[in-house]
């Protein structure tokens, strides 16, 4: 998890968090941008959290470039995590967020170079403090439409993966908010590749780096032993063991990190 201040960011799939490769938080401390591994098919969510409520503040998110008008409130400490699983396209219905594979053309293609879509494969969650006006009886439907996943092949190398909407599914409805927004907190941008493709950058670790062989078990023994001196030197027998004694280094991690 990425945090600017008291506000943390992750995505999930599956009901994990994705794991997060070099973040790195601009010097005003208010944006922070990190690398996140995709899979084709699989659904997520975007979540921010409040570790210290002091203020009612919203959210506001863009996927691949696209504003979706479907942000969140968050009023009270005891709701005090803003979760975005997809588009509103009633008050009780939703489409989730799908990783989904991007149709690739040639530079030549005249749809590729009107639609350069510079965004496509980034998420962004803008975090504001507001001030509420009161409840609205405003729709919270949302028109935002995901379809289009065609990108530039050279343009956008490595840029393989977009955001599709699901099938509808059914949610809990919920009032909607009139507020005003006082100032900008943060800003998560989070950049999603296949992991495969993330490796192959150098942005997260090799198969081959996760996984170190573990030293080898031989043994030497260099202890001295007292035996009569002889002067000529002999070869060991093949019966004879070698020893090689190594110590082992313990590595002990104090990095605790509280959501509480």
């Amino acid at each position: 998890m990425v945090n600017l201040g008291k506000h943390w960011a992750w995505v999930e799939a599956d009901s994990e968090a994705l794991p997060e490769y070099q973040p790195q938080v601009s010097p005003n401390g208010l944006e922070a941008v990190v690398w996140i591994p995709s899979e084709t098919g699989k659904t997520f969510r975007l979540c921010v959290r409040d570790a210290d409520f002091s203020y009612p503040w919203a959210t506001r998110i863009s996927i691949d470039g696209k504003v979706i008008r479907d942000g969140k409130v968050i009023r009270d400490r005891n709701r005090a995590t803003a979760t975005h699983k997809g588009v509103s396209i009633s008050d009780g219905m939703y489409k989730p967020f799908i990783f989904s594979l991007c149709k690739l053309v040639e530079d030549d293609d005249a749809f590729a170079l009107s639609n350069p879509r510079p965004e496509i494969g980034e998420l962004k969650v803008q975090v504001e403090e507001v001030m509420l006006l009161g409840h609205t009886s405003q729709s919270r439907t949302v028109t935002t439409d995901l379809s289009d996943l065609t990108v530039s092949e050279k343009a956008k190398k490595g840029v393989t993966h977009g955001t599709l909407l699901g099938e509808a599914v059914r949610k809990r409805n919920k009032r909607s908010w009139k507020l005003n927004t006082i100032r900008p907190v943060a800003t998560f941008i989070f950049r999603y590749r296949p992991l495969a493709v993330l490796q192959a950058s150098g942005i997260a670790p090799s198969p081959r780096q996760e996984q170190i062989p573990p030293a080898s078990a031989k043994f030497i023994d260099l202890t001295v032993k007292d035996e009569p001196f002889q002067p000529a030197k002999r070869a060991c027998s093949s019966k004879e063991s070698i020893i090689v004694k190594r110590e082992r280094s313990t590595t002990f991690s104090n990095e605790i990190i509280d959501l509480t």
